[in-house]
């Protein structure tokens, strides 16, 4: 029984970490190589967000099981790709270029892959801002529709550089631009509306899956557990130092960085937390003998 009154039968060992820790040297290892080769950049992105994905499903295994992994990640590509299909570019605002690489009907097939990445990354950092733990708790239907706009408000803090950027270097065209450095506020609008569905019904699909198990792991995978995290503030660095228009360091020092800085904090409480709680039972068993 942990500290929130659900129980788990998943056993987390060390050797549960091994997926990530394969799936990070895969990731550094294959880009450096299709970069190396001069493989065309479209190839190179199709191939960067799927080891991408790879590399967070396999986080996901470790923080709520295979099983609910495996439906959040279906559910969060396929759902993506279609929003951007059939709500997206069949608007006519705007149209993905061949640097996207391969396409699927209108939309390129690594854009699902890209989208559940940051949809990974905002889901996790929602849990630690609403419930404090990694895993998420208190699964009511309206908590997790709550939780989901959290994580899609993150995940838009993303894109205010990232858009820019990206029609910038020609990876899509928004046809009548918009205010915001060439991007149209109803993008943002978009991402926030379309993250708050696909992770509510994420949510709702895995909802009896409240699994603990990360909460009484060895430490090893307790600290591992940070990885959405740290990636998630390596990329706000990125977007710091480029500093796009001059401005946009500046912007995502706010946007990101108090996100980061709340979500940090909540994660060194639940670690230190887990870590005293296993020596304060046994701190009390030892008394009553």
């Amino acid at each position: 029984m942990n500290a929130y009154g659900s129980t788990s039968a998943r056993k987390i060992d060390r050797s549960s970490t091994l997926p990530i820790i394969v799936s990070f040297a895969l990731l550094v290892v294959v880009a450096v190589i299709l970069n190396l080769a001069g493989v065309s950049r479209g190839i190179v992105l199709l191939i960067s967000v799927l080891l991408v994905d790879a590399f967070f499903f396999s986080h996901a295994c470790l923080i709520i099981g295979r099983a609910a992994a495996i439906k959040m990640f279906l559910i969060g590509i396929i759902g993506a790709f279609l929003f951007e299909d059939l709500l997206g570019l069949r608007s006519g605002l705007y149209e993905f270029t061949d640097l996207m690489g391969p396409k699927l009907d209108y939309a390129p097939l690594s854009i699902g892959l890209a989208w559940m990445a940051v949809f990974y990354m905002g889901w996790f950092m929602a849990n630690l801002v609403c419930d404090g733990t990694p895993s998420p708790r208190n699964n009511s239907i309206p908590r997790i529709i709550v939780k989901s706009l959290v994580a899609a408000f993150i995940v838009s803090a993303t894109d205010l550089a990232a858009d820019p950027v990206s029609v910038e270097e020609g990876l899509w065209v928004w046809y009548d631009g918009g205010p915001f450095f060439g991007v149209p506020y109803s993008n943002y609008i978009g991402w926030i509306v379309v993250g708050t569905v696909i992770l509510s019904i994420i949510g709702i699909v895995n909802k009896s899956n409240c699994d603990a198990s990360i909460d009484s792991a060895p430490s090893g995978a307790r600290i591992l557990s940070i990885v959405p995290l740290a990636c998630f503030g390596l990329l706000g660095i990125a977007f710091i130092v480029q500093n796009y228009a001059g401005v946009m360091g500046i912007i995502e020092l706010y946007a990101m960085g108090a996100t980061f800085l709340i979500a940090l904090v909540r994660w060194v409480d639940w670690l230190r937390r887990e870590e005293k709680e296993p020596a304060e039972i046994a701190s009390h068993t030892q008394g009553a003998a």
